[in-house]
């Protein structure tokens, strides 16, 4: 036993229930989902460099550890494939899928497909400078669509 390396020593202590759910919460405050207009606006094309995962089924808790928000100026967002703006998020790519978008006065995204690996990839040459970024087609970000009943159940509406 003494011969062991010191970690194998003293057995590691399991960490306490507080600090797991700690670690849970921190997780999700890292990943948002976007699941509506105001979320999109909010979370995505207010930010500087907005990463969307489109229909990622894989854990991404090692891509966002590799790419710290605080240190690289990424907001990760996960996108449902079937929301209304993924298919203008996309440009014909197939989920799983990745697409960082910059807004601003000439909005574009840099995109990417296949699995977190090419996700990496995609998020190391933004890091590098050399991921290649294009225009909307219509040079303004995918828009949500407005929800045409919203006025009906607003009792002010009739005012």
């Amino acid at each position: 036993l003494l011969d062991a390396p010191p970690k194998d020593r003293v057995p590691p202590f399991p960490k306490p229930a507080s600090v797991l759910a700690a670690e849970a919460r921190q997780k999700k405050k890292l990943l948002t989902p976007i699941k509506s207009k105001a979320d999109l606006e909010t979370h995505c094309y207010a930010k500087a460099n907005c990463v969307v995962f489109v229909g990622v089924d894989d854990p991404l808790d090692d891509l966002i550890a590799k790419f710290p928000p605080a240190v690289n100026n990424f907001h990760f967002v996960t996108l449902d494939p079937a929301a209304p703006v993924a298919g203008g998020l996309l440009n014909d790519l197939d989920p799983p899928a990745v697409v960082i978008v910059k807004p601003g006065k000439r909005p574009r995204a840099a995109r990417a497909t296949g699995s977190t690996a090419d996700f990496a990839r995609l998020l190391d040459d933004v890091l590098a400078g050399g991921a290649k970024f294009t225009p909307f087609p219509d040079k303004t970000l995918p828009a949500w669509p407005d929800d045409d009943n919203k006025g009906d159940d607003d009792p002010r509406a009739d005012l």
